[in-house]
């Protein structure tokens, strides 16, 4: 399972990072190109933030659950979105001209400019049929996936043989046309408008049928994207209704309302995910609600400061200054980087954490006024227990440790550490718990991660040793909650231990041996 957790991890983010690196090419290459740029919704919103929104997301899930079809939606939108960019950074040098000749590269780049639309809407309208469990709800509803499919082959096909291909400036003839536009505006139209209705109707009825069959918390994943979803099909009626211009195109303000509710698409799954505990992958989610932005942020700061100076300096240094503006970018976004994640961190952390979890609750054992009954066998065998019945693992360990980075077992819950009685940490795991922090175990066949046990020293920590705890008996990981009362719990077990290592040592001073009233006793 974990190798091929580590598989899907590549994969997507393989296929991402492409994606992010060619939108951002062209976010800046538009911003600082001539002519000016005229529409930073197209720019900015289509082609930067969408793109960026799908893919991220998209790979945060399909590396944790790789079988679930919702991330491989997202992430054929995102990949659509970044081909989108990359054929628009080529057909740069024929804005206002065709090509003289039409290489296949060319003619591939075209008629994927003309039809890739169907790679993103498709995905996007499938979404309903596979929230959130990345299964129809039944195989009745196949019949959905398998027409959009059809109708995606269907247009496929046809648009290699479109009898011209056209850009906003420029017609030119397809040297394999043999279709008129006149087949695509007349019955087929009408066809392929019935088939699209019918995909999206079917999808979306598949989602109401899964809400009245599923549980609350499921219930509430499912409002959210409804109402994300709801808000698409309203504001784009609107839209086409009243802000369509002459030529059938859209205003600024309508590109802007659409591009909004299509970003409420991936905004909606992410909260489903994180506040609603779908797939319980709340810390996956909570990088992507922080990188997403904070990648957004540093790519627009990144570009309008490139923009910026070359502006200003380009009459002083003429081809020069894009170097300037690069290197002056780099060191403000190299400044701002940590200021400002650290400010959407904690806006995350405040809007979808409200309450801590406290798993130290129950486990009076670790309350000072305890310390004094205790001894370190009972401690951990109750603590293993209190965790093993809060959180549902079936396995747990303590270690303790014997020297900086050495760690000996002390106590097992189910055998849990029998093929690891002495556990060495690496540099990086080290540093990760001095930061109390949960970190991965190594190796270990039933303990998914350690967690520190330790006292806080102000600007350091001491490390006493380790909770390891093992994977959840129902299969699911542990939320971005767990993982914060887990460290609170090893705070609160540390400082137990220390109290009953301190009592030992008082006791081993003060032994009959070296007693005063002990020695006249013995005589």
């Amino acid at each position: 399972m974990k190798q091929k957790n580590k598989r899907a991890r590549i994969i997507a983010w393989g296929l991402a990072i492409p994606v992010i690196a060619v939108s951002v090419t062209k976010a800046i290459v538009s911003l600082t190109g001539q002519p000016a740029l005229d529409d930073p919704v197209e720019v900015l919103g289509w082609g930067l933030t969408l793109p960026l929104a799908f893919s991220v997301l998209a790979a945060l899930i399909i590396a944790r659950q790789p079988g679930n079809r919702v991330g491989w939606l997202m992430m054929i939108i995102g990949l659509s979105g970044g081909l989108s960019n990359m054929n628009d950074l080529v057909l740069v040098s024929y804005t206002y001209s065709p090509p003289e000749h039409l290489t296949l590269g060319l003619w591939l780049i075209l008629y994927l400019h003309n039809g890739g639309w169907v790679f993103s809407f498709f995905p996007l309208f499938l979404i309903p049929l596979y929230f959130p469990t990345g299964n129809p709800p039944s195989p009745r509803w196949r019949w959905v996936a398998w027409l959009a499919l059809g109708m995606v082959l269907t247009f496929v096909v046809l648009g290699a043989f479109f009898e011209n291909f056209e850009t906003s400036n420029w017609t030119i003839p397809n040297p394999i046309g043999v279709i008129p536009a006149s087949f695509w505006e007349g019955g087929f139209m009408l066809l392929w408008t019935v088939g699209l209705l019918v995909v999206v109707a079917g999808s979306v009825a598949s989602l109401y049928m899964r809400y009245w069959g599923a549980g609350s918390g499921e219930r509430q994943q499912i409002k959210v994207l409804l109402l994300a979803g709801v808000m698409f099909a309203v504001f784009y009626s609107l839209v086409a209704l009243f802000f369509s211009n002459a030529e059938g195109g859209f205003s600024l303000l309508a590109n802007l309302l659409f591009f909004l509710t299509i970003l409420g698409i991936p905004v909606a799954i992410a909260i489903s995910i994180f506040r609603y505990r779908l797939w319980d992958l709340d810390v996956v989610i909570n990088r992507a609600l922080i990188y997403g932005p904070l990648t957004t942020l540093m790519a627009g700061t990144f570009a309008m400061v490139i923009a910026l100076t070359t502006e200003l300096t380009k009459e002083a240094l003429g081809d020069q200054s894009k170097a300037l503006g690069a290197a002056i970018s780099a060191v403000i976004v190299a400044v701002v980087f940590q200021p400002l994640r650290s400010r959407i961190e904690d806006f995350v952390d405040k809007r979808f954490y409200p309450q801590k979890l406290d798993l130290a609750s129950g486990l009076v054992e670790v309350m000072p006024e305890y310390w004094s009954f205790l001894d370190r066998e009972t401690l951990m065998e109750l603590a293993m227990e209190h965790v093993r019945s809060v959180l549902g693992t079936e396995h747990a360990a303590f270690y303790l440790a014997t020297g900086p980075d050495r760690f000996q077992l002390a106590s097992q819950l189910n055998g849990a550490a029998r093929e690891h009685p002495m556990i060495m940490l690496s540099k990086k795991q080290h540093e990760e718990l001095q930061k109390k922090r949960v970190v991965a175990s190594e190796g270990m066949a039933n303990l998914a991660g350690h967690v520190p046990l330790f006292i806080d020293r102000g600007k350091s920590n001491e490390l006493l040793g380790l909770l390891s705890v093992g994977s959840r008996a129902s299969g699911k990981g542990y939320s971005g909650d767990d993982l914060k009362g887990l460290v609170d719990l090893g705070n609160k077990i540390g400082l137990a231990l220390n109290a009953i290592r301190m009592a030992e040592k008082r006791k081993a001073s003060e032994s009959p041996l070296t007693t005063p009233n002990a020695a006249v006793a013995q005589l």
